[in-house]
């Protein structure tokens, strides 16, 4: 998780920092999604695309808007 996060954080902080993120957004949005009508989750990440990836674990389809 070295790309993105907060300077001021380690490592570890920022990867508690985004698992923290998830997990609000999960209890948002639900953690699954229905094969007929997918949701599709537009966001903006200077990361690794972390965010993606996870969600496509609970089947969500999320697009990264990359911002340098």
């Amino acid at each position: 998780m070295r790309a993105g996060g907060d300077m001021s954080f380690d490592e570890l902080a920022n990867r508690m920092f985004s698992i923290l993120s998830l997990s609000l957004l999960l209890d948002i949005i639900g953690h699954h999604s229905h094969p007929v009508a997918p949701l599709f989750l537009p966001y903006a990440d200077c990361g690794k695309d972390w965010f993606s990836l996870e969600l496509a674990r609970f089947r969500h389809q999320a697009r990264l808007l990359y911002t340098p």
